[in-house]
């Protein structure tokens, strides 16, 4: 056999057994990932961030199927453990579909406004009307009801070194969003005061962060 041809198997099969290698350890790394997110209960997330939490209520949210080829989901719950609903991120976007989710028995789905546009919007699934919309830039996402009629609040970029975002309207601080030391291996926690913001802008935060 060609010498060549032999060292070139070699190289290829020693490197297909390296990816096979670290692709299953990733995989197990993710699915213990899922079952430690889906453990996590409410309690334990308020008593760890309790010093930056701005009332008992809070919705946390963590992911899920993360092995998954077609998408992961995050799981949002309010501090009681309850479900509030599952966020699907596909990971090729059908139609135009970003994100989508239920909240009281109706579809929501988060689109771009433009393919060039930095600009996503939140519709009930078959209608055109804009509920809720979201403008991104690289250190600050400003949400808005409607198509930009009326500004939201503002939030600031989350860096895993300061641990929150802050949520702003008017000048003021109204909330935070928190993450824990390790990024999205940790619950992302929504802190705001009981009657600020919507279940529906609440959702819609999360799922844009």
């Amino acid at each position: 056999m060609n010498p060549d041809l032999v060292a070139y198997l070699a190289v290829f099969g020693g490197s297909a057994l390296f990816t096979a290698v670290l692709t299953f350890f990733a995989l197990r790394l993710k699915r213990r990932s899922d079952a430690e997110n889906l453990a996590e209960r409410g309690a334990e997330v308020g008593a760890r961030y309790r010093e930056l939490l701005a009332g008992p209520d809070f919705l946390w949210a963590v992911w899920q199927e993360q092995t998954r080829v077609a998408g992961t989901t995050m799981l949002v719950r309010n501090a009681h453990d309850e479900v509030v609903t599952r966020v699907a991120f596909p990971s090729v976007p059908a139609d135009g579909v970003l994100q989508h989710f239920e909240l009281d028995g109706v579809r929501y789905e988060i689109r771009k406004s433009g393919l060039m546009s930095s600009r996503t919007c939140l519709r009930r699934a078959g209608h055109d009307a804009v509920l809720l919309s979201a403008d991104h830039t690289t250190f600050l996402t400003v949400f808005f009801r409607g198509d930009g009629q009326a500004e939201l609040c503002r939030l600031r970029a989350v860096s895993p070194l300061r641990r929150f975002g802050s949520l702003q309207s008017g000048g003021q601080e109204i909330g935070r969003l928190i993450i824990g030391p390790y990024g999205d291996a940790r619950p992302v926690v929504l802190s705001l005061p009981a009657g600020r913001c919507a279940l529906l802008e609440q959702v819609f935060v999360l799922a844009s962060r």
